[in-house]
């Protein structure tokens, strides 16, 4: 494992090739191989398609693995396979088609992501890591300590990077059992279809009825539904944002026409204002105050949690971390190019 200076991050000492290889070990979605132009400032042209493919039939012999090849609007090319052998020899690709190109791995649907609450910060993260490996046979690819400097908490979060789609329900670590959920970041959902896999603006398929998730034309007459889980239950809604408001409701010395307004709409709304009066952002002078604000439906409020991380990543805004106990995680796909 290779640890940051500052303790706040480590990596695995292993080869991204050596990783995808073990991918066979572990349940994984597909492999998505990303291939660039080695100039950061080009793009690789739009290539004949059978020109490429003739190509990769040339260089690589598992080619028969690749399930789809596509081009993306950053002039990057995806190739996807479920075959880490296939995966590896795409990776060591040097050029393509005599354009010289770097090649990495998108890592959304081979590995996961999880919270590990109220560890010891006096216990490095090589330690931790090896506890995990120890105790569960986990591969970890990397770790983040979520601290803030000059801080005197003794314990904080660790946000776990694992190899493998499959979490476990709870993990031990140092004698203790840990409930285990999945942490996606910034996930992003269409609003036509639904899908995680893509945003609206680039989706062709047919938009379904926010109401009762299928697809119809006119006023929905159905019963409603959850549009995630088709359940017969209306959809809780959360909202994050930063709102750039000020108001003694969350904390604040002074309010504006703006922020009043808005007071007086979530006052007659159904819907619940969680943060309490920590700071999220903080000035070059050292002043902090709230802005980034969590809302959700009130129906659902006594079992969601938010609070906010000791880490601001060197950012002017720290992240707020929510937490739903009734949450039942249900696998999506979630793909990010950039």
């Amino acid at each position: 494992m290779q640890t940051s200076p500052s303790e706040k991050f480590l990596q695995s000492g292993k080869s991204t090739n050596e990783l995808v290889l073990r991918l066979g070990q572990n349940e994984y979605e597909d492999i998505n191989i990303l291939i660039s132009n080695a100039d950061s400032n080009s793009k690789i042209p739009q290539l004949n398609p059978f020109t490429l493919q003739s190509f990769i039939k040339d260089k690589i012999n598992r080619h028969t693995s690749i399930q789809n090849m596509k081009f993306t609007r950053q002039g990057k090319i995806i190739l996807t396979t479920q075959d880490p052998v296939c995966a590896v020899q795409l990776l060591n690709l040097e050029s393509v088609v005599n354009i010289k190109v770097s090649t990495n791995v998108i890592w959304e649907n081979t590995t996961s992501r999880f919270l590990l609450y109220d560890i010891s910060t006096t216990v490095s993260l090589r330690e931790n890591a090896e506890e995990l490996t120890r105790n569960k046979g986990i591969e970890i690819v990397e770790m983040r300590r979520f601290v803030k400097q000059n801080n005197s908490r003794e314990t904080s979060p660790v946000l776990v990077t694992k190899l493998g789609t499959c979490l476990p329900g709870y993990m031990k670590i140092w004698f203790t059992n840990q409930k285990i959920k999945s942490f996606i970041d910034r996930p992003r959902q269409c609003v036509k279809c639904y899908s995680f896999m893509h945003p609206s603006r680039v989706c062709e398929k047919t938009p379904i009825c926010n109401s009762c998730g299928e697809i119809h034309s006119g006023i929905c007459l159905a019963p409603q539904k959850c549009i995630n889980c088709q359940g017969e239950h209306s959809v809780p809604v959360f909202i994050f944002g930063d709102f750039n408001l000020h108001h003694h409701l969350w904390g604040s010395d002074e309010s504006s026409p703006l922020s009043n307004d808005f007071v007086e709409w979530l006052q007659n709304s159904s819907f619940v204002l969680l943060n309490s009066s920590n700071p999220t952002y903080a000035t070059h002078t050292g002043s902090a105050s709230l802005l980034d604000l969590s809302i959700c439906s009130a129906s659902i409020s006594h079992g969601v949690d938010c609070y906010v991380s000791d880490s601001n990543f060197e950012r002017d805004h720290c992240p707020v971390i929510i937490t739903w106990s009734k949450l039942k995680h249900i696998s999506k796909k979630i793909k990010t190019i950039d």
